[in-house]
């Protein structure tokens, strides 16, 4: 889920693991988020903070939400954004 090229295809600027692997390995405990409202994240180059939001989906299915701005590893990152990963784990 990551490109080992980095973002200037370098080699030297490798993307930082994605949300949903550093998840299943157990390196961040996401927040559960079960009802609307307003939320912020830290940059996920240098904070662990992660949104799940599980309400409304099949038992083994949800969102992992996380901040990707360009800084750290990914400060060659053309832009930053929520990156919003949809699992599955069935």
């Amino acid at each position: 889920m990551a490109n080992s090229w980095g973002f200037d295809f370098s080699q030297l600027y490798p993307p930082i693991m994605s949300a949903w692997g550093k998840y299943v390995l157990g390196w961040i405990n996401p927040t559960e988020v079960s009802t609307s409202g307003t939320f912020s994240l830290g940059q996920s180059c240098d904070s662990n903070e992660m949104i799940i939001i599980s309400e409304g989906y099949p038992s083994g299915e949800y969102l992992l939400i996380e901040n990707r701005q360009p800084c750290g590893f990914e400060s060659r990152r053309p832009q930053g954004g929520l990156a919003i990963f949809h699992i599955d784990s069935n």
